[in-house]
């Protein structure tokens, strides 16, 4: 079986073929594995110009393998590096704003820059925003058993996230059991069994718009969880 590690940048995917567990219907038929490169300042950091560069060339390569040169590329919302970086490696995406006069620049490292500096107001609303998710986070926990669906157990956090006047919640990203690796499936109707494993991040555009983000894993009993479990809640 393959090895993952909680970070997908180094996670060992040999033997991935094996995630394909019977019955078939239910499995997981994985023909390629392509390493995601997350173009995004948060994930990257200062970093971010060459993992755009990276990024963009393996697009445009892939692109280039599926439909061959000269490719028109509909864009609905994509970094403006990534956008150069395409258009540079011809692969004639974006619209060209030369003709109108216009610098095109990538304003997202400097915005988060600036996000990064807090007043005392907007202290103030993270705060109410992350005490908004923590208390849905405990009605989430109050309500894991064995039995209730992801879909069902996420939706507690989300009625909770909205009674307390928090916007939404980016995505769905808890999972039980066998289906909490590898990481990133977001919920489903998968039914929790006894003493399985649930992870969740919650991804909360909280109260005010500001973003609460923390993950945490429950274990849904009735019996203590194991000792291989404790290892993988200390790893994670």
């Amino acid at each position: 079986m393959a090895n993952f590690d909680w970070h997908a940048e180094r996670t060992d995917l040999s033997g991935m073929a094996l995630l394909d567990r019977a019955p078939e219907s239910e499995g997981i038929d994985l023909k390629e594995v392509r390493a995601a490169k997350t173009a995004s300042f948060v994930a990257a950091g200062h970093d971010i110009d060459e993992r755009e560069r990276t990024w963009a060339k393996d697009m445009g390569e892939l692109i280039t393998e599926l439909v061959g040169k000269d490719a028109t590329v509909g864009l609905e919302r994509l970094n403006a590096n990534v956008g150069i970086s395409l258009e540079r490696l011809n692969a004639n995406v974006g619209i060209s704003t030369k003709k109108l006069g216009f610098k095109i620049t990538d304003a997202q490292r400097l915005v988060e820059m600036a996000r990064a500096i807090k007043s005392a107001e907007e202290v103030k609303c993270v705060v109410a925003s992350l005490r908004a998710t923590e208390v849905a986070v405990g009605k989430l926990r109050d309500a894991v058993r064995p039995g209730i669906t992801e879909n069902g157990l996420w939706s507690v956090l989300h009625q909770s996230v909205i009674e307390q006047n928090g916007d939404y919640c980016e995505t769905r990203l808890l999972s039980a059991g066998q289906r909490t690796n590898p990481w990133f499936q977001e919920t489903a109707s998968y039914r929790i069994r006894e003493s399985e494993l649930v992870a969740l991040d919650t991804d909360v555009v909280g109260c005010h718009g500001y973003y609460s983000d923390f993950s945490r894993t429950f274990h849904s009993g009735p019996d203590e969880p194991t000792a291989e479990q404790r290892e993988l809640y200390k790893v994670a």
